[in-house]
């Protein structure tokens, strides 16, 4: 997800909440479905940072399936203030994008063994 505010532009994975009743690999698809339309099952655990009062989990995604279509709560906090866009972003050039938290960008250029 590609995030642009004043002075700010940056991506990110698409994420929010986990729902009462829900554990973190139920409420990652959820939260997939909602912001982008696309279907996955989610794979393994890709990440987990605790920081700052937060709890955030990152699961590989697997059999995705869809129209990629923006939706859900950023959808209307949309503006052109407070910019929302999906976007895929090619492996070769991941080096060079502002993906936020940093520590999925580390993890992510590890993985695929990409260098900074």
């Amino acid at each position: 997800m590609r995030r642009q505010k004043p002075g700010q532009e940056y991506y990110t994975i698409p994420g929010g909440h986990i729902e009462e009743g829900e554990d973190s690999r139920t409420a990652a698809a959820r939260e997939l479905k909602e912001e982008t339309n696309m279907v996955v099952e989610t794979g393994e655990l890709f990440l987990e940072i605790k920081k700052d009062g937060w709890h955030n989990y990152f699961y590989l995604a697997k059999n995705a399936r869809g129209e990629a279509r923006f939706g859900g709560e950023e959808l209307k906090r949309n503006s052109k203030k407070n910019l929302y866009e999906l976007q895929w972003i090619e492996l070769s050039k991941l080096p060079k994008t502002n993906l936020l938290p940093d520590e999925v960008k580390k993890k992510l250029l590890e993985k695929y063994s990409l260098t900074a």
